[in-house]
């Protein structure tokens, strides 16, 4: 077109859009260069490389797997069977880590937790037999053994741990948690226990020498 307008064969404007569609040739070529290279990234160089083997495919497998991390965090599995108490959540609602959702009373094993005085646990060691008496069932008694004794009493466990090293002290008798099993809970007929509710146990002590009955004659039911 150069050549013709030399020779005052064509118009100024024709050559005008000749260099016009030109520049845009060019512009074309270099973006079409640019997803080639682009595309030939996006298959490691090789045009053959597998689908299981792209970065694309690859990313969108680790997007998959975030997702159903998520999904499997949205649903809070207890840690025991047990029966859930009072709750005030609503559907949808948020929890922060380390929130408690609700109260959760296990229903396996069932055991009963005794506040024994300290004097009575001298001969007292875990797996002796034990006898238990619910208020709830006036005259039924259940089999059970010490399943566990705690290391320390109740009041150490409190929110203010009592300091008896001020000058002024009273000796006090303390009382140390012991944890009894029901034996046969599974049973059909094992009895219906609430978290709170009395009992009184007796713990028999005659399989060590010198042994005898231990009795708690208030104990927490803790089932």
């Amino acid at each position: 077109m150069e050549q013709l307008a030399g020779q005052q064969l064509v118009s100024r404007k024709m050559v005008d859009d000749a260099r016009h569609a030109t520049a845009e040739a060019r512009t074309d070529l270099t973006d079409a260069i640019a997803s080639q290279s682009e595309a030939a990234a996006t298959l490691s160089g090789k045009a053959s490389t597998p689908t299981e083997d792209l970065p694309d495919y690859r990313a969108a497998l680790a997007m998959l797997a975030k997702a159903k991390l998520d999904l499997a965090h949205a649903e809070v599995r207890a840690p025991v069977d047990g029966i859930i108490g009072l709750h005030d959540l609503q559907a949808g609602e948020f929890l922060n880590v380390g929130q408690t959702a609700m109260p959760l009373v296990a229903t396996d094993p069932v055991w009963i937790e005794a506040n024994f005085k300290e004097t009575e646990l001298a001969k007292m060691q875990v797996g002796q037999p034990a006898t238990i008496e619910v208020d709830s069932y006036p005259g039924v008694k259940w089999k059970a053994h010490v399943a566990s004794i705690a290391p320390a009493s109740g009041a150490e466990f409190s929110v203010l741990p009592a300091q008896n090293a001020t000058g002024n002290w009273v000796k006090i008798v303390q009382r140390i948690p012991v944890r009894l099993e029901i034996d046969g809970a599974d049973r059909d007929d094992a009895p219906v226990l609430r978290a709170g509710m009395s009992a009184e146990v007796r713990v028999d002590l005659r399989a060590t020498p010198g042994g005898a009955e231990a009795t708690a004659a208030v104990a927490a039911g803790r089932p």
